[in-house]
């Protein structure tokens, strides 16, 4: 036997000892080797070794998983790819964080090292406290785990590096999704005494984690034949803020190589099967050897006190889980010790003289469970009276088989509502059984229903996967009407088939808010003579309607108040309708509302009386106006649809309200918290929208308006003049829609406005607007620049006006004129497959042709391009200043001292010079030929184009070869220069 442990030493803290090769017997940090254990496969896996040890058949059936709390381990990793272990890392796996403390980094996965005794020693005890395999399950197979690795590669660990990770633990209790409740340490260093004196580093953190309740679980070590005292126990173990554990053979007596003192607990650590990583090798989850097969579905058996300290650890977890099952909070250590200590089994080793106390998990579980008074089925049910009031009852669940049963019997007729309070654990399913039908009741819910003098009904309580305790009351009001039709809490019922024949019919119901209940007896035969009344429980007539045809009622109530409706007639056939939707405030001029149903029907009525719609229910308002505001909570608020008048209405949303204000009587109107609101109007009516949060979104049409920001949406419909602003930058866009009449668009440098006879739309603030002239009509367009250097690009059926941060398109229009007074601004127009005609003077641009007209004032640069067919003309025409017109047959170009005007692609050009020293520059290609002249004008042919110069001072050019056409003339000075060198280039550079 290897008595001696090896030991590590290091500048950062004492050294904690590793193990010796595949014993893993933990205690010592990497525990400390028997070598006179043998390493075998046992054909018994944890739950046939560990619970037959401790007799604890039938535990399981309690429902405790350990779902709910975080386990911290701290170890060599755990290898949390394995089949046992989750196969995950982080969020949604079991396996849900920690850190390497040796390598310092985020992946403490338990790594093969060649030289390691301590690889595969934090899986294996990882497995103990949560594996989930079904034939070798640990003990809370649905806890959380977190990793976190005190030692490398070679087995070397280090006090500092568990110092680190206590204080991780206590950082990081409440990062996951449920908190840390236990830390298990299946390490530890001999210190040869009773204390922890030289060995206090840990101190502080261990008292810190005991105070914040954490279940701090330690092996006791392995040493117990080496030590010097035969009470000693390795550390961390010998600490005051922890429970050691020690280890037990397979008949419960202490195994000969665990340390121990009379503060242990004893559980099994022997020959112990759990999950082990894949390059250990060992037997497969079903059977059989393998290893190093590349799948992390291994498991084998360790030795030790490391075995011990993760059986008690998961054994508190469960604990603890009871205990909150039961309705305990603030549990502490001590709590959980002191109920194993005290429900252990008790034993005498004879090698120290001493009685030591061996984990029975099955009896400290009956120990914490609550006393169960209820009978079990409904032949030993409790029996129960019913009293006038309400009474308050708790049971407890005890396990996954206990059923609950309470036998309730009326001594007089009355109404029952039964209503269910806290909960720990799982919720119970709850049954109500009567009248000869079981009905499964919803604990979300309070449950009414009648009963007569002698009636029985039951209550069973039945476990839906857990444990834990229950509270339920039960409410008995006697006196109330039983041949009645129980309609249960009302928020809105629309009864749409009921018939009343010559007498008359009861319901019970109950207010679902405070604010008005109405009742609604509609009819077709307007001869029925109708009554509606409600009553209160003790047959109190709190408002009644009587007459002929269809009767209402309304009542203030307050939610949860008990009502009788009473409807008598002496033959009607029609619709109920009863609704609690609505809460008058201040006299009438608050007005709330909600419901519960999404497809709800909400509105705001003008037409003559002003009146509140909702669900069909009409509600009268004040003529001055009032505020309506949307008060459910738990739903969101349904579509509002406001219908104008025939006058004149005017309406406003801003700051996420709503006004409506008419020129008649009706007053003014305020809509808050309705995010989807629709408004029908007409031509003489105005609409103002302010959009201040997020990106505006706008689209519409001569008959519809859609606007939406990141909060509300509103739809408007048949409305004259509308006005919307979009107040926050950022994406804002606006779609606009012609009409089928000649519709007209104005653009500038802040708004936006169409129009025609029966609609007028302006938009503001829209970084990107899109029009289209499509629906019929004669349309025109004008658009003026802004401050910035403008771009208008141009063709037949599209154009756009941009710069920096906003942008123009529009499609289709018949005419657009583009305008540019500010800025350096350019424009760039495209031909249509026809014959076009394209216009430049110092000033003013045109292109045009069949069905488009498109024309530019004042732009600087100008440009057209014919490039789509057809016998496209460009004509340029000259100032009385002094210009420069140059062309190569391709490109014409004419520029003046503010402008420049070019045309591309066109088969004929012609410049007319008005006045001024104005030159004319041709390029002379080989296929270019003069074609003649006269006292006015020259005329030169190209391949693609013909160029004729009509007034010109004087024409420049490199034609070598001079014709007696071409000569000086008194109007013309024609200089003919020979051939040169140097090709031909532009008299200036053409923008690109």
């Amino acid at each position: 036997m290897n008595s001696r442990p090896l030991r590590v030493t290091r500048n950062d803290g004492p050294g904690l000892e590793r193990c010796e090769p595949r014993q893993m017997l933990a205690a010592t940090v990497l525990p400390q080797v028997q070598d006179t254990l043998p390493v075998e496969i046992q054909t018994a896996n944890v739950s046939a070794n560990n619970y037959d040890a401790n007799g604890l058949a039938g535990w399981e059936t309690l429902g405790l998983t350990g779902a709910g709390q975080t386990v911290a381990i701290i170890d060599s990793g755990i290898a949390y790819d394995h089949i046992a272990l989750g196969e995950g890392w982080g969020p949604n796996s079991r396996v849900v964080g920690g850190w390497d403390f040796a390598e310092n980094d985020a992946d403490p996965y338990d790594d093969y090292g060649a030289r390691s005794f301590a690889s595969g020693h934090g899986t294996h005890v990882a497995g103990i406290i949560g594996g989930n395999d079904p034939l070798h399950p640990g003990l809370a197979t649905q806890v959380d785990m977190v990793s976190l690795r005190v030692f490398d590669d070679e087995g070397k660990g280090y006090f500092t590096w568990v110092e680190q990770a206590l204080q991780w633990v206590e950082e990081n209790v409440y990062t996951f999704e449920n908190p840390i409740t236990t830390v298990n340490l299946s390490l530890g260093a001999n210190l040869q005494s009773q204390g922890a004196e030289g060995w206090h580093i840990l101190e502080d953190d261990l008292a810190r984690l005991n105070e914040m309740g954490i279940f701090i679980s330690v092996a006791a070590g392995n040493s117990f034949q080496t030590v010097v005292s035969p009470t000693s126990l390795s550390y961390p173990a010998s600490s005051e803020w922890v429970v050691p554990v020690s280890s037990s053979a397979a008949d419960g007596a202490l195994s000969s190589f665990s340390q121990r003192n009379s503060r242990v607990l004893v559980a099994p650590g022997e020959n112990v099967i759990s999950s082990v990583p894949d390059y250990l090798g060992g037997m497969t989850a079903y059977g059989g050897y393998t290893g190093f097969n590349g799948l992390q579905d291994d498991f084998n058996t360790m030795t030790g006190t490391s075995m011990a300290a993760p059986y008690v650890a998961g054994a508190s977890i469960l604990l603890r889980e009871a205990m909150q099952a039961m309705g305990r909070t603030d549990i502490q250590q001590d709590d959980l010790y002191l109920v194993m200590r005290s429900t252990a089994d008790v034993f005498h080793d004879p090698v120290t003289g001493t009685d030591y106390h061996h984990l029975n998990l099955s009896r400290a579980l009956a120990e914490i469970l609550l006393e169960d008074e209820a009978g079990d089925s409904p032949a030993t049910a409790t029996d129960l009276w019913l009293e006038t009031g309400s009474s308050t009852r708790t049971g407890v669940l005890q396990n996954l088989h206990d059923v609950d049963v309470f036998r309730y019997t009326a001594g007089e007729a009355g109404r029952i509502q039964l209503r269910f309070g806290t909960s720990s654990g799982t919720t119970p399913r709850v049954f109500l059984e009567r009248d000869g039908s079981r009905e499964l009741l919803s604990q979300a819910d309070s449950w009414e229903f009648d009963v007569e003098a002698g009636s029985t009904f039951v209550l069973e309580f039945v476990p839906d996967g857990g444990i834990g305790s229950y509270e339920y009351t039960v409410e008995f009001q006697p006196g109330l009407p039983v041949a009645h039709t129980d309609l249960g809490p009302i928020e809105f019922l629309d009864w749409q088939d009921i018939t009343v024949e010559r007498g008359e019919r009861w319901f019970q119901l109950s207010a679902a808010h405070d604010g008005m209940f109405t009742a609604e007896f509609l009819v077709q035969n307007l001869d029925a003579v109708l009554g509606l009344e409600i009553h209160d429980p003790q047959g109190n007539l709190l408002a009644s309607s009587h007459g002929t045809g269809s009767v209402r009622v309304d009542l203030d109530v307050s939610a949860g108040e008990p009502l009788l409706l009473r409807i008598t007639s002496n033959v009607a056939h029609g619709e109920l309708r009863l609704a609690n939707l609505v809460s008058f405030q201040s006299g009438g001029e608050e007005v709330h509302v909600w419901g519960g149903d999404a497809g709800m029907s909400a509105g705001l009525s003008l037409i003559d009386t002003p009146h509140l719609e909702i669900q069909g229910v009409h509600y009268a308002l004040p003529e001055p106006g009032a505020r309506i505001r949307w008060a459910g909570e738990s739903t969101a608020p349904p579509e509002f649809i406001i219908v104008g008048s025939p006058h004149q209405e005017r309406v406003n949303f801003d700051e996420g309200q709503i006004i409506v204000s008419s020129a008649t009587s009706s007053g003014t109107f305020r809509l808050n918290d309705f995010t989807n609101v629709q408004f029908v109007g007409g031509s003489e009516d105005a609409v103002v929208l302010r959009g201040r949060s997020g990106a505006t979104s706008l689209e519409a049409t001569a008959q519809h308006l859609v606007f939406t920001d990141d909060e509300h949406t509103f739809t408007f419909a048949a409305v004259g003049r509308i006005l919307v602003e979009a107040l926050q930058p950022g994406a804002n866009q606006a779609l606009l829609i012609d009409s089928p009449a000649d519709d007209v668009l104005h653009f500038t440098s802040d708004s936006t406005r169409m129009w025609s006879q029966t609609y007028d739309i302006v938009t503001r603030g829209f970084e990107s607007t899109t029009v289209h002239a499509t629906a019929g009509g004669f349309d025109k367009a004008s658009l003026f620049d802004s401050p910035r250097d403008d771009v208008f690009r141009a063709s037949p059926r599209f154009a756009e006006m941009s710069a920096a941060g906003r942008q123009l398109r529009i499609v289709d229009f018949d005419q657009v004129i583009a305008y540019a007074t500010q800025g350096v601004d350019r424009a760039e127009l495209d031909d249509s497959s026809g014959s076009d005609t394209f216009k430049a003077s110092p000033r003013w641009s045109a292109l045009f042709g069949v069905g488009f007209s498109l024309q530019t004032f004042d732009f600087e640069q100008v440009q057209a391009r014919s490039t789509r067919g057809g016998n496209d003309k460009a004509q340029f025409v000259g100032s009385d200043a002094e210009e420069i017109f140059a062309s190569n047959g391709d490109v014409s170009a004419m520029r003046g001292a503010n402008f420049l005007r070019q045309s591309s692609g066109f088969q004929q050009v012609r410049v007319e010079s008005r006045g001024g020293s104005d030159q004319a520059h041709l390029s002379a290609s080989p296929t270019m030929r003069p074609v003649g002249t006269s006292e006015a004008w020259i005329r030169v042919s190209y391949p693609a184009a013909e160029i004729v110069l009509e007034g010109f001072e004087s024409v420049l050019s490199d034609i070598a070869r001079a014709t007696p056409e071409l000569q000086e003339r008194d109007a013309v000075d024609l200089l003919l220069q020979t051939a040169s060198t140097e090709p031909w280039t532009w008299p200036w550079s053409l923008p690109q």
